[in-house]
């Protein structure tokens, strides 16, 4: 084959990878923590939740669990031992400490059951946050 063939063919080949790669965005970022884009502001997204369970937690109210659960997560993810290991199933660790919160508050409303409900909502709440680009689903 012709050096000429060979570069047509390989200018043809390179026009339709660049068509392919413009429909692909820039850059590809992994923020797996949520350490680089923040999925909504944390303490108001806890005052949220827990006002949509303020039946459910009285005599609590609904200020002083989210002011609690956010001093408990702000102390959990400043540790570098801990977060380096958390960071792998986010889910898992919110429900942790959410768990844990509970039951240092002591109040009987606070049940695991009800921990556990409260931390799937928070993880919800926080994904549907995360802005995402429309081809990275």
């Amino acid at each position: 084959m012709s050096s000429m063939a060979c570069a047509l063919r390989s200018c043809a080949a390179g026009d339709k990878l660049a068509g392919a790669m413009a429909q692909l965005p820039r850059t590809i970022l992994f923020d797996l923590d949520d350490t680089i884009l923040a999925a909504g502001q944390r303490p108001l997204v806890l005052l949220q939740i827990a006002s949509e369970f303020a039946q459910a937690i009285a005599p609590v109210r609904p200020a002083d669990l989210a002011d609690r659960l956010e001093a408990a997560l702000a102390e959990f993810w400043s540790d570098a031992a801990r977060h380096k290991a958390a960071r792998f199933d986010i889910a898992e660790a919110r429900r942790g400490v959410i768990g844990e919160t509970f039951a240092a508050m002591g109040a009987a409303s606070l049940t695991p059951d009800l921990a556990d409900r409260f931390a799937a909502r928070f993880t919800a709440c926080r994904d549907a946050a995360r802005p995402d680009h429309p081809v990275a689903r």
